[in-house]
């Protein structure tokens, strides 16, 4: 900015006639570190709140579209696993012989301690939550 303007030509607004400006600078980042400390933390927490609640919306989703149908004449399971993917399963009633069931005391799934799992013996393995 010294230099090359006039001594006529305001570099400045209220800058007095006849004025040179001999240096231009600015404070050391460092003066900001409590702001950029603060702004990133708050940065990260929000990321991880985001991310939690991205994470849960998309247990909802599966749990929400999941569903058990049971009919006088089948049995339909329609399970949402992500955003795109949905499988139907269907088992005819007159088809089904018999139908395990195990109920552990060491499961990892707390739901499936208390209801247990229902395994009809057929051609295709599929286990649903009761």
């Amino acid at each position: 900015m010294s230099g090359s303007k006039s001594a006529n030509e305001k570099q400045f607004p209220g800058q007095h006639d006849g004025e040179v400006v001999q240096l231009v600078f600015r404070q050391h980042p460092l003066v900001m570190r409590k702001v950029l400390v603060i702004g990133l933390l708050v940065k990260i927490m929000l990321g991880v709140v985001v991310l939690v609640l991205a994470g849960w919306f998309y247990r909802w989703m599966g749990w929400y579209y999941s569903l058990c149908l049971v009919t006088d004449r089948r049995i339909l399971v329609i399970k949402q696993k992500g955003f795109f993917n949905l499988t139907v399963d269907e088992w005819q009633l007159d088809g089904i012989s018999n139908v395990n069931y195990h109920i552990g005391a060491a499961s990892l799934n707390r739901l499936e301690r208390y209801f247990g799992v229902i395994t009809p013996p057929l051609a295709k393995r599929l286990a649903f939550l009761v």
